[in-house]
């Protein structure tokens, strides 16, 4: 099993801000972002005409998703006891997102 790069990533959050649905959202924009990328990927592929409608939707899908980031790691700065932030380049966040994923599929929170 690989190790993951975002350890703790649950309790993190619930620890930095308990009243919120962080991880949730977290994980909904992850699997947005995911979905688009794989239609894309399909696409590709297939030559399917709507490549440039898909692409589109990958970066609408990756802008939210980076919000979404920012969002995260504005409350985990400001914790009490700072704690490691998320991703900000694009090969970071696939990274999570494919640890977000991954996890889905073995039924397990991060």
């Amino acid at each position: 099993m690989a190790v993951s790069s975002y350890p703790n990533l649950v309790a993190n959050l619930v620890a930095a801000c308990p009243e919120s649905e962080l991880y949730d959202a977290l994980v909904e924009r992850s699997v947005e972002y995911f979905t688009a990328k794989a239609r894309l990927g399909d696409a590709r592929t297939r030559e399917d005409p709507r490549i440039l409608q898909f692409e589109t939707d990958v970066a609408g899908r990756y802008r939210d998703l980076e919000a979404k980031i920012s969002e995260v790691n504005l409350i985990l700065g400001k914790h009490k006891s700072p704690m490691p932030l998320l991703p900000i380049t694009q090969e970071g966040i696939d990274t999570l997102v494919g640890e977000i994923i991954g996890d889905l599929f073995q039924g397990r929170r991060k």
